[in-house]
């Protein structure tokens, strides 16, 4: 290292935007020349600054050599709410954009940069009154050396509609893959197809209900989902996250938001999916915790037939196992013609004030929750 050169973690400045973007891309490019998903400005701002509840709190690492500022390493954290059933609320956020230049780790030697990072971010947080970080990741272990527990890990499900172009698809999502892994896969994509014809079975008799696009808030769908006397926790999904996360979406995603209401006009059920050039995923689902299991399995069957008509090959989907609501779902979809393939992402979480806030089993996820585009 040479004697001029010195490195500061301190707070992104808006002027720097375009920097860290850059930096973003080169790094998450290294060995993947074919990738055309790069991070553009807009993107940037979408998902960092005009945020629901205010611009995320980003951290960078600057390496200063003479007047000269080059960022090497970004941490952020995105402030989201939370709400009970019992309509308590705590203020969150979720951890995103961990990343560092490699040549840190030889010319800083003797210091965790890593680390010495989060504990600016968890600093910054408190300053923000936020209660908690959490998110998902998929190296769980370098975040429980910052304090970050791992109560679970997302299960991914699939249902092939394609079998051919799945595989390839799913294939081409880890470049290491030996001739025993693609035939595993190769197995999958023909077993799912199979299995996803069980949907033929579902009935489509649906004369009780009407079915829309989003026209109302889900936060009472919430708090009727919720068995008696739980005291889970959701994302608060009101208008305005809505338009942040699914409509001001900068990328080529397509979402929607489909909504059942019963005759007397109650919403008892919503489904949130995406679609993008035959990659579908069903985002979330909500329903009323009195329906009927052969109800949520027509209303789930509905939302298939879309993805079909929209020339889907593979419909994915993450699931839980820390409420029993999340259970259920993964029951239903079973049901439905899915087939859970592996365990996904760990969820991490880590309290800022000394007290636990909000318990792991409490919290209902989704999909929705991820920042992936």
């Amino acid at each position: 290292m040479k004697p001029d050169m010195a490195l500061e973690i301190r707070l992104l400045k808006d002027d720097e935007y375009p920097q860290v973007v850059d930096f973003y891309n080169k790094a998450q490019n290294i060995g993947h020349k074919g990738q055309k998903t790069w991070r553009t400005l807009e993107r940037f701002k979408w998902e960092f600054v005009d945020c629901p509840m205010g611009k995320a709190i980003y951290a960078v690492a600057i390496e200063k050599e003479g007047s000269t500022d080059k960022v090497v390493g970004v941490q952020c954290a995105i402030p989201f709410m939370f709400k009970s059933a019992k309509n308590e609320a705590v203020l969150t956020a979720k951890g995103e954009d961990s990343l560092l230049d490699i040549s840190l780790f030889r010319k800083y030697r003797n210091r965790d940069i890593l680390k010495e990072m989060y504990n600016f971010l968890f600093e910054e947080c408190i300053k923000h009154n936020i209660k908690l970080i959490w998110g998902f990741n998929n190296i769980p272990s370098t975040l429980k050396r910052v304090g970050f527990d791992v109560p679970f890990f997302a299960k991914n499900a699939v249902m092939v509609l394609r079998p051919f172009t799945s595989y390839k698809y799913l294939s081409s999502l880890n470049s290491n893959n030996t001739g025993k892994d693609k035939f595993k896969i190769v197995a999958l994509s023909i077993m799912s197809t199979i299995y996803g014809y069980k949907r033929i079975f579902i009935s489509n008799h649906l004369k009780k209900y009407t079915y829309s696009d989003r026209t109302k808030e889900n936060f009472e769908l919430f708090c009727n989902a919720v068995p008696d006397n739980s005291k889970y926790y959701f994302l608060n999904q009101d208008s305005e996250f809505i338009k942040w996360r699914v409509i001001d979406n900068p990328t080529n995603i397509i979402y929607k938001t489909k909504q059942w209401f019963d005759t007397n006009g109650n919403l008892v059920a919503e489904i949130i999916y995406s679609y993008y050039n035959g990659l579908a995923y069903i985002e979330q689902m909500l329903f009323n915790n009195g329906l009927p299991d052969k109800i949520k399995l027509k209303f789930i069957k509905k939302i298939i037939e879309e993805l079909v008509s929209v020339k889907s090959f593979i419909i994915r989907f993450a699931g839980f196992e820390n409420t029993t609501i999340s259970k259920h779902e993964i029951y239903l979809l079973r049901k439905a013609g899915f087939i859970f393939a592996k365990r996904g992402a760990a969820f991490v979480i880590k309290p800022l004030t000394g007290e636990n806030t909000i318990n792991p089993n409490e919290l209902m996820l989704s999909r929705l929750y991820f920042q992936s585009y």
